[in-house]
């Protein structure tokens, strides 16, 4: 057995739009998607730390019924690190839009060679099985996460 090289591909246009509206569209999302991270982290928190059986339950249910209205069918610890973007939610805006102009250390990326308005990104480490921690692939990664390749029609 030996490593394995595990990526993130990425197909959109060459140039992530920063027109006014994408942009509103984008701080939208990402207010939206940080307040349901933090609901969930505190849900998350009272339900495990709690003493009361009964609070611990109707956290419990609240969260589940969170977790259920998430994209993707996420799990509350894949948005922990939403938090961290409250006071400035359009931080991983910016870092998405730096990765996908400007490439990483641990990405790259190419022109389709028939169509120049497009290109695809990677993004990726050898690895033994645990996920990159790249930048690249990290941004990417909770950008996706987040719902912002739909709004930069990225796929």
């Amino acid at each position: 057995m030996g490593a394995d090289f595990i990526s993130y591909v990425v197909v959109g246009p060459y140039k992530l739009s920063r027109s006014k509206t994408v942009m509103a569209r984008a701080k939208r999302q990402m207010t939206s998607f940080v307040e349901l991270a933090k609901k969930l982290s505190d849900l998350e928190a009272k339900s495990e730390g709690s003493v009361n059986d009964l609070e611990r339950v109707s956290a419990r249910d609240a969260l589940c019924k969170l977790v259920e209205e998430m994209p993707h069918g996420m799990e509350p610890c894949d948005v922990t690190w939403a938090t961290s973007y409250k006071d400035n939610p359009m931080k991983l805006v910016e870092e998405l839009l730096d990765v996908w102009h400007n490439a990483s250390r641990d990405s790259t990326f190419r022109t389709f060679p028939r169509n120049k308005r497009k290109k695809i990104w990677v993004a990726g480490e050898m690895s033994w099985g645990d996920e990159p921690d790249g930048y690249g692939y990290q941004t990417m990664k909770r950008a996706d996460l987040a719902g912002l390749h739909e709004i930069f029609g990225l796929e």
